[in-house]
């Protein structure tokens, strides 16, 4: 039986934090994959649509994994509407969440995400510097549960 991996996409998602790892889980041949979206379709980071995206579920299945991918531009595109979705949808899996129900993983500015909805509450995360600068400086609850990590590849 295969486990469920859900990525939760949103508008200029960076391909590379979707393909990356959606590639390396089919590949393993143990997991389904699923897209999901506030909205049917987006654009990604590199211009290509996304569409046939599933819409946000009530609750993800036990043992389900949800994957939160980073986005170019967390500051314009954590601001839109998709996002605010996103992040009241997110709030409602804290329980499960908390109840090791299911799993989350964060990529990149995805922890930002994480934060902003309130699943981050009490953890420690990581993320690029070039992410989390702009929103330590606007003194957000988010600053306070990501530090920075520097890499030359990001």
């Amino acid at each position: 039986m295969s486990q469920a991996v859900y990525f939760l996409l949103l508008p200029n998602v960076l391909s590379l934090d979707v393909s990356g790892p959606a590639e390396t889980l089919r590949l393993a041949g143990q997991f389904s994959l699923h897209y999901l979206s506030p909205a049917p379709q987006i654009v990604c980071s590199i211009g290509m649509t996304l569409s046939g995206l599933q819409p946000l579920p009530e609750r993800l299945e036990d043992g389900a994994i949800l994957v939160l991918p980073g986005v170019g531009d967390s500051q314009r595109y954590f601001a839109g509407e998709e996002a605010e979705q996103a992040r009241r949808w997110l709030a409602t899996l804290r329980p499960d969440l908390q109840r090791q129900r299911i799993t989350l993983v964060c990529i990149c500015s995805g922890a930002l995400l994480a934060a902003q909805a309130g699943l981050l509450d009490g953890y420690q995360c990581t993320t690029h510097h070039d992410v989390i600068e702009p929103e330590r400086s606007e003194e957000r609850r988010v600053g306070k549960e990501c530090r920075s990590r520097w890499s030359p590849y990001h």
